[in-house]
């Protein structure tokens, strides 16, 4: 199996048009077609998408707190 890579203009009716080099013989081939999508992501909010991706619990520090105590005494 060979590969080429070709650019083509999409049409309005979307299609798109070919011309293989004169070397290609075969009569089948297989066809991949790669474009830019043009579509923006919708605009999203920072507060919204912290609220929603919540990764700590309400009270992740309280544990911290315990800490600090210790590790001065430690020092």
């Amino acid at each position: 199996m060979q590969a080429i890579e070709l650019n083509a203009v999409i049409t309005q009716n979307h299609e798109i048009h070919l011309k293989l080099p004169d070397d290609v013989t075969a009569t089948h081939a297989k066809v991949i077609v790669m474009y830019e999508d043009n579509t923006k992501p919708l605009a999203r909010k920072w507060d919204k998408f912290f609220a929603s991706k919540s990764v700590f619990d309400d009270d992740f520090l309280a544990e911290r707190d315990n800490d600090i105590p210790q590790e001065r005494e430690f020092y």
